[in-house]
This record gives structure tokens, sequence and C-alpha cells, in this order.
């Protein structure tokens, strides 16, 4: 509290700041009267929003009816209470009305003149008194309680205290005039309110902006807040991956403004307030709050998202909250509820390499799928494989890498006259190349993953199983640069990266995305075209009439017999049926039969043989 001194060659008057004007403030407090009321007055005026010249005008030499009722001496200029206030004691006292709380305040037109003359005309009297039993506020008296306690932003108000004798009072005191001449003292302050009642719509801006080790912005800001919108393989290559590995590490800029009073600046933040945070939360239907700090009371701060806090693949959400000292509440921003999540791609790939090799061998005109397949778990995968160069094959090599779906939606294709998903995912792929001569590879190929068809509005929507891509034998062998055997490489790597400082030639910090890949894998090839050795015999069984068949001969340069895969089919069928030398079929109908034999390469040999069987019983003629 602190008191102004008076200039006693001008009118004496008490100007008492019970607060500081400059401080921003829910309510401001002033004690403002003459102090010789016989022969001075004072003069309070508030410009009323929104007009061009009209002010809320308090003096007690104009005309009023206040004096017909009870008006209250309130020597505070701000101290009319709220609405509510003035209503329950109007109720609770019936001696009280609304009016008493507005006496000798009015709405005027203010105006000065060239000789700076001040003309002030009364338009509305807020003291006029109603009567006993008319509880009722007007206009005027709702609209300057709210100004007084609902305002959010300066209140400028200027104080004259002037001789009476000095003042003109015109149009039956509704009008008064200050001359130029009068000896009066005029005084101007500002005061910053924060007035909060009712005020719940945002009072505060709250931007997130990502940072470089280096404090410049992040170039990239979607990749680093979020996906990568304009992702492709040559961008993933070039250092523009599709998502981030890890939020770790990240700095994040917080930037707050207040957006109703910007000359406040963070004053109405209270930063000692359990809801004054940021937060990076996991999950939007679980909120997961995997890391949360306070903030610190300045309008730019960066915070730093400590490394190993987000663990879990998927979606994540940046929030920032400032609470208010003017009204119950908090302003906060979610980024990621409102707009691109922050999506984390943690997923490892750790069954991979070749799972099976496809080829097909024709039998008898009949195309029969013949296959390889081998055992994926984590460190244990197929170090050696073998193909024919004489039969196509396709070579599957898988991994169990589980894409990140951000969502999916449903598109009509006429073609199907269904509507089908088109789903929006993280990607996988696969290369290969020559041990010794690398510029011999392939390009990085796309793994494909089976996507089931969900019908418009089905939840749920699942990727099943690893992703494969399938080479074609004549690939991988044209690898091989001509060799009949060879060491491959190969090697898996997703859309994901991780993020990396580095320093360049010129020793600028520079930021380097590392795509996730599994280490590089050494693959044996072999290949042949020399079918194996193959042929069987057929021998009438005496007793029932079929035929009995056998293997009279099974070689293979690179296989031993028991390696060697066996095969028949009866012409006219589709399905073939496996056997093994030692179990050969024995032949019950006609026809002609094909046995095959195809060893690890897939080469085969084909060998028929059309038999009859009669078990017509012998007719015994007797003459």
């Amino acid at each position: 509290m602190f008191d102004f001194d008076c200039d006693f060659r001008k009118p004496e008057f008490k100007l008492e700041f019970i607060t500081d004007p400059g401080d921003v403030l829910p309510k401001h407090s002033v004690i403002f009267k003459e102090l010789d009321s016989e022969k001075a007055t004072s003069i309070i005026m508030i410009k009323r929003e929104g007009t061009e010249n009209e002010y809320w005008v308090k003096n007690a030499l104009m005309t009023t009816d206040a004096d017909s009722g009870n008006p209250f001496v309130i020597d505070d200029i701000f101290g009319i209470p709220t609405t509510d206030v003035i209503m329950a004691e109007s109720v609770n006292s019936p001696d009280i009305q609304p009016s008493d709380y507005f006496a000798y305040w009015r709405r005027c037109t203010v105006s000065e003149d060239v000789y700076n003359s001040i003309t002030i005309d009364q338009l509305v009297d807020l003291g006029d008194y109603w009567g006993d039993v008319d509880l009722f506020m007007n206009d005027g008296q709702v609209e300057l309680s709210g100004l007084f306690n609902n305002t959010y932003g300066k209140i400028d108000v200027r104080l004259i205290v002037a001789y009476k004798t000095d003042l003109q009072l015109n149009n039956g005191g509704l009008q008064l005039i200050i001359p130029n001449t009068a000896n009066y003292v005029d005084m101007n302050y500002s005061f910053n309110f924060i007035c909060g009642t009712g005020l719940y719509d945002n009072v505060h801006s709250i931007t997130i902006t990502p940072m470089t080790d280096d404090g410049m912005p992040e170039s990239n800001v979607q990749l680093a807040m979020g996906m990568n919108p304009d992702y492709t393989l040559e961008g993933l290559l070039d250092n523009k991956p599709q998502v981030l590995r890890s939020f770790g590490g990240n700095n994040l800029r917080i930037d707050i403004a207040n957006i109703k009073a910007p000359d406040y600046g963070i004053a109405d933040v209270d930063f000692d307030s359990e809801y004054t945070y940021f937060e990076l939360v996991y999950d939007e239907y679980y909120g997961n709050c995997v890391y949360k700090t306070p903030l610190k009371a300045a309008t730019s701060q960066v915070v730093q998202i400590p490394a190993g806090v987000d663990l879990s693949t998927g979606k994540y959400f940046l929030q920032v909250s400032v609470d208010r000292k003017s009204v119950d509440g908090a302003d906060s921003i979610d980024y990621g509820l409102m707009l691109t999540p922050v999506w984390i791609d943690r997923s490892t790939i750790n069954s991979y390499g070749v799972k099976a090799i496809e080829s097909n061998i024709n039998i008898g005109g009949i195309s029969v799928p013949v296959k390889t397949e081998y055992q994926l778990s984590p460190g244990v995968r197929p170090n050696e494989i073998f193909l024919s160069t004489e039969v196509p094959s396709t070579v599957y090599l898988e991994a169990d890498y589980t894409p990140l779906l951000f969502w999916h939606e449903h598109i009509w294709d006429p073609d199907e006259e269904r509507s089908v998903d088109v789903l929006y995912i993280t990607h996988a792929y696969v290369k290969v190349w020559n041990k010794a001569d690398p510029s011999k590879s392939s390009e990085w190929k796309e793994l494909v993953y089976k996507i089931p068809h969900l019908e418009y509005g089905t939840e749920g929507l699942l990727i099943d199983g690893p992703g494969v891509y399938a080479f074609s034998s004549d690939e991988l062998i044209a690898l091989l640069d001509g060799e009949s055997s060879g060491d491959l490489c190969y090697q898996f790597m997703v859309s994901s990266a991780d993020k990396k400082m580095t320093v360049d030639e010129s020793g600028n910090l520079v930021t380097e995305y590392i795509p996730y890949t599994t280490p590089v894998q050494i693959l044996t090839v072999r290949t042949s075209g020399e079918n194996p050795t193959f042929g069987m015999t057929y021998t009438v069984d005496p007793d029932t009439g079929d035929i009995k068949t056998a293997v009279a001969r099974l070689e293979s340069v690179h296989s031993v017999p028991e390696e060697l895969n066996l095969l028949y089919l009866k012409d006219g069928e589709t399905t073939t049926t496996a056997f093994t030398q030692g179990t050969e079929p024995d032949i019950t109908e006609s026809g002609t039969y094909y046995f095959a034999a195809y060893d690890k390469y897939h080469n085969y040999t084909v060998v028929s043989e059309t038999l009859e069987i009669d078990k017509t019983l012998p007719v015994l003629t007797v003459n």
C-alpha cells in the first residue's frame, strides 16, 4: 500500500493504491476521492469498449437520482461487486437495491475541443432508483459490474479533481464542462486485470517446435513430430525416413504467449501449479504417461525427452498444459489429438532368412508344386540353399517384422465390385548382393504382407504373419556372375530410423537418420542342372493280379538315394502321391503311370509305363 502526495495548489484528493497498477491481478483496488467535497469534486472516467466516445463516469456533482435511495459510499474505483453478490444482497436485504452499488456512476459521452475543454454529457444514470420491489439490474449496471469483475486485459482510468466553482453544469445538471481555464488535477493510469469469471476459452497459445541439438528448428518438422507423409524408399536412403525409432533425446522448444492480453506474457501462468507441465503420453485410449516434467517460468524453454522412455511401438502424444491464475482451469495443447500424433516404431526383426524354395515339375503334363522349407527362429536360419539352373523356382525371404499401422481406408474397387482396404503402414525391405563383388546386387525389395479384407465399418484390422519377398531363382543365380556356386549376402531394412548427430567436414552439427537393419547374413548358393538317374520295374503279383512296382535305379551326383524325393501319378489324375524306396506302390488299376524323382536342387527325372491289370478268371471248358 502506498499514497501519492497531493499538490496543495490544486484541489486536494486522496489516491491510495491498495494494489500496484503494474501488477497483473484478478482484482485491483484503488481509493480515490476529493478531500473537501464542499469545494472540489472528483471525476472518474473509463472508456466504454466498442464505442467511439462513450465512457463510464463517476461524479457526484452532476444530477443523479441516487440520493433518493440508499447509495453506498464506495470510494474504491473498482469496488462494485459481481452481479451475483449484488442480487444476493438485494434479495436478502429489502432495504438494498442494485442501484445502491452504482451511486454517481453514469454512462456518458466525453469530448474535448481544441481548447482542451472537456464536455461530459450524461446518457444513463446507473444509480437511478427503481423502487422497493424492483430487484432487477439494468443493462448498464450489469455491464459495469462485468467490467470490474470479468475483464481480461487493461482498464485505462482517467482521474480528475477540480474545484466546483471552476466547472459548468448545464442541461439541468446532465452536462458537465471542465473549461481549460479550470485549476484541476488530471491523472491517467492503466490497471492490468485478469478477472477470470466465466472466461473458459483459451487465454494462452502454446506452440511446440522440434529443435536440433545446435538450437535450430528441425527442417523436417513432420518427421520430427510424427511421420513423414511424403515418404519414399528413395527418401529413406537419402536421410528421410518414414518414422523415428525413438523420441528420446529430442529437443522441443515450448513457447507460451498470452493471446488475450499479449503484454501480459506469462504473468497469468501459475508455474507452481501441478497442472502446468509437459508430458509424453503413450496410447490415447489409456493415457499411459511415460514422461512428465514441470515447466520453468519462461515464455520460451527447451524440454529434452530422456532416452529410454518410449519403449513401445505405437502412437504417442505431446501435451503441454499451463494453469491460469485467473480461473480454475488450464490452457493446453495436445499434439497428436488434434494434429498428427508422434509415431514411434520400436519393432525389431528377430527371425529372418530364406523360408522356402518352390518349383513346379512336369509329371505327365501336370504341373506339380514341390517345396523345400527351412526353419526360422532367432539365430536359426539356413546358410546354404540349392537352385536348379534348369527348373525355375521361387526363393522366399521372410522377416518377422510387423508393420506399424497408421490408419486404413475403405475404397471402392470397381473391378472387384467391393470395397478394398488401403493401408498406411511402415515398410520393410530386403536386398541381396554378391559377397565378392557388391556391385552385383539387387535393388531393395519391399516385403509383402497378407492383408485380410474387411467390410466397411469393420474394426480391428490386422496384418497377418511375417513379410515376404519372392526372388526368382534366375535373379539370385545371376548375382553369382557365372559361377556355379558362391556366397551371397542379404540384409533386411525397415522404414524407421534412429536419429544421430554427427559433425561434418566443416565442423557443423548434422542430423543423420540411420534406418533399422538386420546384421548382414551370408548365404551360400549352389546350382546344378543335372537330373537324377531313375528307373522303375513292374512285376505282376500272381496271387492278386496287381502289379508291384520297385525302384530299379536311383542315383544322383549331389545326393544319396535316401535324400531324393519320389512321386507317382496316374494319368488323368491331378494329385501326386509320395513314396520312398522300399515302400513303392502296388498298382491295382490299368492305366499309364508316371514316376518322378527330384533332388534338393529340384532337378527331376520322370519315367512312365502303361500297365494292364487283367483279373479275369480263367474259364475251364470240358468237352
